[in-house]
């Protein structure tokens, strides 16, 4: 469960239950492509005190738990984004979102 107060479950029990549910019996890795790790990198020494270390320091945490849980399952990794998976998000996108990523 997440520590957050808003969302009761986290995104890495959601994806280690789908891969040992629908991938793993078939034998097939997942690989979880990261775009941005932003609050997993804050501590809470470069938090600091206050609003800012109160409101996010909990969900920190839980993210670089989770990143340790990720890396340790069988069959699963995780990588950084890279040219070619923006390239493909971006084929996804409409003509104008395209134009303006070129």
């Amino acid at each position: 469960r997440r520590a957050h107060r808003r969302h009761p479950t986290s995104c890495t029990e959601a994806l280690i239950a789908y891969h040992e549910r629908e991938l793993a019996p078939y034998k097939v890795p997942l690989s979880v492509v990261v775009a941005d790790l932003y609050k997993v990198m804050w501590t809470e020494e470069l938090m600091g005190e206050g609003q800012v270390r109160d409101a996010y320091a909990a969900d920190a945490s839980a993210g670089r738990e989770g990143i340790r849980r990720l890396m340790s399952q069988p069959g699963m990794s995780m990588r950084a984004t890279g040219e070619e998976d923006w390239a493909f998000l971006i084929g996804l996108c409409d003509q104008s979102v395209q134009e303006e990523y070129e």
